[in-house]
C-alpha cells in the first residue's frame, strides 16, 4: 500500500491541511496512521463524504463491507523499533485484539490466543481475522477440539455465502491449518494455482504464504523462492514514503520460507543470511514460534544462528520447538483419522484399506490392473500423506 502526507493528500481532496487532520482525528479515514508527530494516508484513501448525510443513511448489514474495513483497520505498517506500538492505533476493540493475537502467538503463548478468540464473539468480521492466528495457536496446542470448533464455524460462513470475498478469506484461514496437518490436496484450489483476485488486496500478501507452503509441499524449491522473493520486493516498495522502517509478520514468515527453499537447494550462505535477517527483527520483542515452527526443517541452521546472536533466547526456541512438535504429532493423528477420505483418493483409499487387511502386494496390483513397482510408488505416496513409514502405522488410521 502506498501512502501520502497530509499536505499531498489536502492537495487531492481540495481541502485545507486543517481538515485531513480534522478526518483523521475524527477516524474518518480507514487506515491512516501516525507515524511520531505526522500522519501517514492510504493514496487510495477518498475523502470522506458530510457527515450529516453520512448519518442519514441507514444501510443493511454486510459482513463483506464489514471484513474489508476490519482488514483496512488492521492492516497498518508495524514500526520496526516498537510493534507492539500497533494495537493503541486500533480503534475498536475487538479489532484491536487481531494484532494483539499475533503478538501472543509469536511468543508463543498459544492459550492467550484462544482466550482473545473468545472474547470477539458476536463480531464475525473480527472474529474471521482472529481465525487466522487461532488454527495454527490450536495446531501448535495439539488442541483438537480448539481447531475443530474454529474450522466449524468457518466452514459455516462459507456455506452461508456472504460474497466472494468472505468466502476466500475464510479459504485461507483454513488453509493455514490444512497446510499444517500436512493436507496440501484439502486447501481451495485458487490457492494452488495462485489466484488472489476475490481476496481483498490488504489479505492477497498473507495468502501468498499459503502458496508458497503449497509449492514447498511439491518440493519445487525454485517456484518457492522466486514466489516468496518477489512478494516481498513488491510488497516492500510501498513502504518506501513511509519516515520509519516496518515489518510485519507476513513479510517475516516468508523470508523464512526463502531460507527453507534456499537449505533445500542446498544454497547454505543464502539460507543463513534470510534467517539471520528474520532473528534480527523478531527476537529483540520475545518473537519465537517462527523459529520454533521451522526448527527441523532447516537442520541445524536456526540453532547455529541462535546461539551466534541471540543465546539467550535458545532455551526458549528448543522448549517449543520440542513442545510444538509432541502436540502436533498428537493434532496430526486425529485430524488424519478423522479426514482421511479427504486426504486420500478414493483409489488410494482403497488400496490402503487392502494393504492394512494384510492383503498381499501381488494380489492388490492384480485386482487394480497395476504392476507391482507403480503399486509400490502408489503405497509410497500414502505413507507420505499420511506420515506413517508401515502397514502397522496406517493400520491405526484405518481400522
Amino acid at each position: 500500500m502506498y501512502y501520502m502526507t497530509v499536505s499531498e493528500t489536502a492537495a487531492k481532496w481540495g481541502v485545507s491541511e486543517r481538515w485531513v487532520h480534522k478526518y483523521v482525528k475524527d477516524g474518518r479515514v480507514k487506515g491512516a496512521t501516525r507515524f511520531g508527530t505526522a500522519w501517514m494516508i492510504p493514496a487510495s484513501s477518498e475523502k470522506p463524504g458530510d457527515l450529516r448525510s453520512e448519518k442519514s443513511k441507514s444501510a443493511p448489514y454486510s459482513l463483506q463491507a464489514a471484513l474489508d474495513h476490519a482488514l483496512e483497520t488492521v492492516h497498518i505498517p508495524w514500526p520496526l523499533e516498537d510493534p507492539y506500538k500497533i494495537p493503541e492505533a486500533i480503534g475498536d476493540a475487538k479489532l484491536r485484539l487481531a494484532p494483539m493475537a499475533l503478538f501472543a502467538y509469536m511468543r508463543g503463548d498459544f492459550e492467550q490466543v484462544k482466550l482473545y478468540y473468545a472474547q470477539v464473539e458476536g463480531d464475525d468480521a473480527a472474529k474471521l481475522l482472529l481465525s487466522a492466528s487461532s488454527i495454527p495457536a490450536a495446531i501448535s496446542m495439539g488442541d483438537y477440539v480448539f481447531f475443530s470448533e474454529v474450522e466449524h464455524w468457518l466452514k459455516g460462513i462459507i456455506e452461508a455465502e456472504h460474497g466472494a470475498g468472505v468466502t476466500a478469506y475464510a479459504q485461507y484461514a483454513l488453509a493455514i491449518g490444512y497446510m499444517g496437518a500436512r493436507a496440501p490436496d484439502m486447501i481451495a484450489d485458487w490457492i494452488k494455482s495462485g489466484d488472489f483476485s476475490d481476496l481483498h488486496p490488504l489479505a492477497r500478501y498473507e495468502a501468498i504464504n499459503r502458496r508458497v507452503d503449497y509449492l514447498f509441499t511439491l518440493k519445487k524449491y525454485e517456484s518457492m523462492l522466486d514466489t516468496a522473493q518477489t512478494a516481498i520486493s513488491l510488497h516492500g516498495m510501498s513502504y518506501t514514503s513511509l519516515p520509519e522502517k516496518i515489518f510485519s509478520i507476513t513479510d517475516v514468515y516468508l523470508r523464512m520460507r526463502c531460507a527453507l527453499a534456499c537449505h533445500c537447494l542446498g544454497r547454505v550462505d543464502e539460507a543463513r543470511s534470510w534467517v539471520m535477517e528474520v532473528v534480527d527483527q523478531t527476537l529483540p520483542y520475545g518473537f519465537i514460534s517462527f523459529f520454533a515452527e521451522m526448527y527441523t526443517l532447516l537442520g541445524d541452521l536456526t540453532e547455529q544462528c541462535l546461539i551466534q546472536t541471540y543465546p539467550q533466547c535458545y532455551d526458549a526456541v528448543v522448549e517449543q520447538a520440542n513442545r510444538t512438535l509432541a502436540n502436533w504429532i498428537t493434532f496430526h493423528n486425529r485430524f488424519t483419522k478423522n479426514n482421511i477420505t479427504l486426504i486420500l483418493s478414493l483409489r488410494e483409499m482403497g488400496i490402503a484399506t487392502l494393504a492394512v487387511r494384510r492383503v498381499s502386494y501381488k494380489e492388490i496390483a492384480e485386482q487394480y490392473h497395476i504392476s507391482l513397482g507403480r503399486l509400490k510408488a502408489i503405497m509410497s505416496e500414502i505413507y507420505s500423506k499420511l506420515y506413517v513409514h508401515n502397514r502397522d502405522e496406517l493400520s491405526k488410521l484405518i481400522l
